[in-house]
């Protein structure tokens, strides 16, 4: 059966980069808004923007969306999406996320911002995987270690450092995928983590 992947429109920028890539592993693409929810395989949160974007995201939409994670629908949030699957942000203090990661999202401590460009995502705590190299774009992250998280055992994570900074860069909870960088911006190696998402 083809994947059929929905892709959460709420006004944030880098969708048809993600429509683009997604139907080059074989996905259908289905949009969905607050008012259309189409039938459904995937569920992708891209972003790229500001954390005020949770603001956007409807009472509606939001227990849907976590409606649909307990039933164990594969998603995917994407850079800013991936953010927002966390608890809140020093970006737009009083703006709920979805909270579906104990973390809160701050700012990287690099005195370059934002962090733009190539870097490698290396498998937490996990020898039988290989880092990669990714593109990312953005100035806030999930922080890890000195900065301090306290970090969580079952989660399966890729750590990135960026002057010094250590952050997550990549975690995997079962049917919750997210992605500090864009794989679909990432050439061979993005197309690859889609294509694992798209065949989950």
């Amino acid at each position: 059966m083809t994947p059929r992947v929905a892709i959460l429109d709420y006004g944030c920028g880098n969708l048809a980069s993600v429509v683009n890539a997604v139907r080059k592993v074989g996905g259908e693409v289905e949009w969905m808004t607050e008012m259309h929810y189409p039938a459904f395989t995937h569920i992708i949160i891209p972003g790229q923007g500001s954390f005020t974007a949770g603001a956007h995201l409807s009472e509606a939409t939001r227990t849907n969306l976590t409606s649909w994670k307990q039933r164990g629908v594969p998603i995917l949030g994407i850079c800013l999406g991936m953010q927002l699957m966390c608890e809140s942000s020093e970006e737009a203090p009083g703006v709920q996320g979805l909270g579906w990661f104990p973390y809160p999202v701050r700012r990287l401590a690099a005195k370059r911002l934002p962090h733009v460009g190539w870097n490698t995502a290396d498998p937490y705590d996990r020898r039988d995987e290989e880092a990669c190299d990714y593109y990312f774009c953005h100035s806030y992250v999930v922080t890890h270690g000195e900065r301090g998280n306290p970090w969580v055992g079952e989660d399966d994570a890729w750590l990135t450092r960026y002057e010094g900074d250590l952050f997550v860069s990549a975690i995997y909870r079962r049917n919750l995928w997210a992605t500090q960088f864009h794989p679909e911006k990432s050439g061979k190696a993005g197309l690859e983590l889609l294509a694992l998402f798209v065949a989950l």
